[in-house]
């Protein structure tokens, strides 16, 4: 908890602001700031009260000290090193990382481009292998002339299937709203359906 803690506040510690003083078992909040300074947080749980110092925890009860865990200026300079070491680690180690990604993504693109059957493939199919490849390689750039050809093909096939589809529902709209072959009825059977509103056939068809 303190490593955490005291991680969050190196940026703001200027060097050689501490003092070899620290505060003694027993002594109050005033004597606890007098030798530290003001904290840069606190705490209070019933009678209990933390105190947070960027070298580590004060922590008091019933106003006294009852626990000290701070860090000497030279513990915190070697903690403080040791940080930006690990630090340094994990940048070097996440570089590494995105390089054989990288390796990774573009043996992966030039196994696409020498399968003579993948653009014998639908369009639609070939856009999706390429979204997928950007997705799992974000910093490997797709063969743009592959990926354009697929998308305007894709788009186009998306446009000729809207036709069909607009065509169906035209025919299936005029199919229904066909009443079929005038029947063969009275005048005044006609009259009394064209009353009900239930009459569908022009006077043409009469």
């Amino acid at each position: 908890m303190m490593t955490r803690f005291l991680l969050l506040l190196l940026p703001l510690v200027p060097p050689g602001l501490f003092a070899v003083d620290e505060p003694a078992l027993g002594d109050g909040k005033k004597q606890v700031i007098r030798v530290l300074g003001q904290p840069q947080g606190a705490m209070r749980i019933a009678g209990k009260e933390v105190l947070y110092y960027s070298r580590g925890l004060v922590n008091l009860e019933h106003g006294k000290v009852d626990q000290v865990d701070l860090l000497s200026e030279a513990e915190l300079v070697a903690f403080k090193r040791e940080i930006a070491l690990r630090e340094e680690i994990n940048q070097l180690e996440e570089e590494a990382a995105r390089r054989v990604k990288i390796a990774q993504g573009r043996e992966q693109r030039d196994r696409i481009l020498a399968d003579e059957t993948f653009e014998t493939r639908p369009a639609s199919v070939r856009l999706h292998a390429w979204d997928m490849f950007k997705r799992r390689f974000p910093d490997v750039p797709v063969d743009a002339s592959s990926y354009q050809r697929a998308l305007e093909e894709t788009r186009e096939q998306q446009a000729r299937e809207q036709v069909v589809l607009q065509q169906k529902q035209a025919a299936e709209a005029a199919q229904k709203n066909d009443p079929g072959p005038r029947p063969r009825i009275s005048g005044k059977r006609i009259k009394k359906m064209r009353r009900a509103g239930t009459w569908k056939w022009s006077e043409t068809k009469e």
